[in-house]
């Protein structure tokens, strides 16, 4: 071998050391941007349904509250009630992207949820309303108590279930014990 073959060869040789490191550093960035891309899609995700799940636990308490207590005045329904159901409403469609696959169990909560808001609304003085409650059925006016609590309840698994907690706490307990 002379010494323009063994240049070339060095040559060949820097440029392929030179190509497999940009190379590597091109997978080793695109690994790394795609990783934490992911990340944060699946942060969002979680917190999606922890602002959904949050908001929708405070308005369950709050609805049964003033399901057995009724509010005393418009204001105080408003104040408590209402904002109660704007709020998990509010976040519900915020997150709705994220909620597609539990989107069932969160439509049959909104709906009982509703119906014990609106018989709390039909529970205040007529004179506040301006609302004449025996005008509604009284499946309107009546909570019903039991679909209000099995839909809370499912909804509550659906959303367990697809962040699969339980499978979590299964890790969880391999890792402490």
């Amino acid at each position: 071998m002379n010494l323009e073959d063994a240049v070339i060869n060095s040559a060949i040789s820097g440029a392929l050391a030179l190509l497999v490191a940009m190379l590597s550093i091109y997978l080793t960035h695109h690994f790394i941007v795609r990783r934490l891309f992911l990340k944060g899609i699946f942060e969002r995700w979680v917190k999606a349904h922890e602002e959904t799940y949050g908001t929708m636990v405070n308005c369950f308490y709050t609805l049964n509250q003033f399901g057995n207590v009724p509010p005393q005045s418009l204001n105080e329904y408003n104040q408590y009630v209402r904002a109660a159901m704007d709020k998990w409403e509010h976040a519900e469609r915020l997150n709705a992207i994220w909620l597609n696959s539990i989107q069932k169990s969160l439509t049959r909560a909104r709906g009982a949820f509703r119906q014990v808001s609106f018989a709390i609304f039909l529970a205040l003085p007529p004179a506040q309303t301006g609302v004449n409650p025996a005008s509604y059925s009284s499946l309107m006016r009546q909570i019903d108590w039991k679909e209000f609590s099995e839909a809370f309840a499912d909804c509550s698994k659906a959303i367990r279930e697809n962040l699969n907690i339980s499978y979590l706490e299964k890790e969880l307990k391999k890792v402490f014990n």
